[in-house]
C-alpha cells in the first residue's frame, strides 16, 4: 500500500532549558480565565527560539524546500492542570504550526483528519497503523516538545497528575 497524504509531528526531548524558573512562571501567571491575555515574559525567550528554530525546519519539510521562510510566534500561553478548553477535541486554524512543550509528562492525542473504515470492528485489528487509526496518544515525557499542523485536531488526555505544558501558535510571515 502507498500513502497518498500525510500529517506529519516532530517530537524532540529539550534539555537546556530551566524548567523550575519555567514552572514557576506558568503556576504564578496562568490560570484557567486568563488564557487570552498576553503569556509572554522574558524567561520565555529561549524556549520561543527553540519552538521557532524546530518550526522552521518543519516547514521547510512541509514545504519541500531550502528556502528559508519567516516563522512568527502568534501567541503562547500555559497550561495549567487540564481544564476544559483543552480536553475538547480542538485546532487552531488560524496558525500554520502548534507547539507544546511539556513541563511534566502528559498525554498528547491526535484525531485522524480521514475517514477511517467505521466498519471495521476491534477485535478485527491487529495491529494499529495509520490506516486503521481513528486516533493516536503521544506519551509526552518532563521536557519533550511536540510540533504539528495546528489544524489536526488534538487534545490533552485527561489525567490525576498534575499537568503543566507551554504551548503556542506560528505563523509564516
Amino acid at each position: 500500500m502507498k500513502n497518498l497524504f500525510s500529517i506529519g509531528f516532530e517530537k524532540y526531548n529539550i534539555d537546556n532549558l530551566n524548567n523550575d524558573e519555567l514552572i514557576k512562571h506558568c503556576q504564578d501567571t496562568y490560570t484557567p480565565t486568563n488564557k487570552t491575555t498576553n503569556f509572554d515574559s522574558e524567561v520565555l525567550n529561549l524556549l520561543k527560539s527553540i519552538f521557532l528554530s524546530q518550526g522552521q525546519l518543519m516547514v521547510k519539510e512541509l514545504l519541500g524546500t531550502d528556502k528559508v521562510n519567516i516563522l512568527q510566534i502568534d501567541r503562547i500561553w500555559g497550561n495549567v492542570d487540564t481544564d476544559e478548553s483543552i480536553i475538547v477535541p480542538h485546532t487552531h486554524k488560524t496558525s500554520l504550526l502548534s507547539g507544546v512543550y511539556y513541563l511534566t509528562p502528559g498525554k498528547l492525542t491526535f484525531l485522524n483528519p480521514y475517514q477511517v473504515l467505521s466498519h471495521i470492528k476491534d477485535k478485527e485489528v491487529e495491529n494499529y497503523n495509520e490506516y486503521n487509526s481513528d486516533h493516536r496518544f503521544i506519551n509526552m515525557n518532563k521536557g519533550d516538545m511536540v510540533i504539528f499542523n495546528s489544524s489536526i485536531y488534538h487534545f490533552a488526555a485527561m489525567s490525576k497528575e498534575n499537568r503543566l505544558s507551554i504551548a503556542c501558535d506560528m505563523s509564516l510571515v
